[in-house]
């Protein structure tokens, strides 16, 4: 009755999709952050962060690390090296 395609994806995405990651505000993150998609700071996050497409820094957000990401859009602070 019913029949599923196999196509190695995960349910419900896209094979080429990628994920938004929140890092919402009285959360923090300390450790190293890998990202496959953008990711928006709200909260406080300490370490290592790369990014595969924009990173987003709220207006409440810190970030207190090295960021290495395609984009960035800075509207709270980091501490540390964007690139």
């Amino acid at each position: 009755m019913f029949k599923r395609e196999e196509t190695g994806a995960a349910p419900g995405r896209d094979e080429g999709s990628v994920s938004a990651t929140l890092v919402g505000q009285g959360t923090s993150f300390n450790g190293v952050l890998r990202v496959n998609g953008s990711l928006r700071v709200e909260g406080e996050v300490e370490g290592e962060v790369t990014v595969s497409q924009q990173v987003i820094v709220g207006t409440g957000g810190v970030i207190k690390a090295d960021v290495r990401a395609d984009g960035a859009t800075i509207g709270g602070r980091v501490r540390g090296r964007v690139q």
